[in-house]
């Protein structure tokens, strides 16, 4: 798989899942229970698209995608 394949489908994760943690419009949320009150959210899913990656690429590594992550900006 291309590295260009491997950054679609990360990205595609990535907006599906940001998509599923997104509150429906009707639901009544405070600013302070919407507020993240540190990056554990964050790195949730970046653990989780890094894990569908790995499923996908089974050479990769787990530290290996979340440096490419990183390097590129997610």
């Amino acid at each position: 798989m291309s590295y260009d394949q491997e950054f679609a489908q990360a990205m595609a994760l990535k907006l599906r899942l940001s998509r599923e943690q997104k509150p429906s419009p009707g639901s009544e949320v405070s600013a302070e229970d919407s507020a993240p009150s540190d990056q554990s959210g964050e790195t949730s899913l970046r653990r989780s698209i890094a894990q569908q990656v790995m499923r996908d690429n089974p050479g990769l590594t787990e530290s290996g995608v979340l440096e490419m992550m990183e390097r590129d900006g997610f």
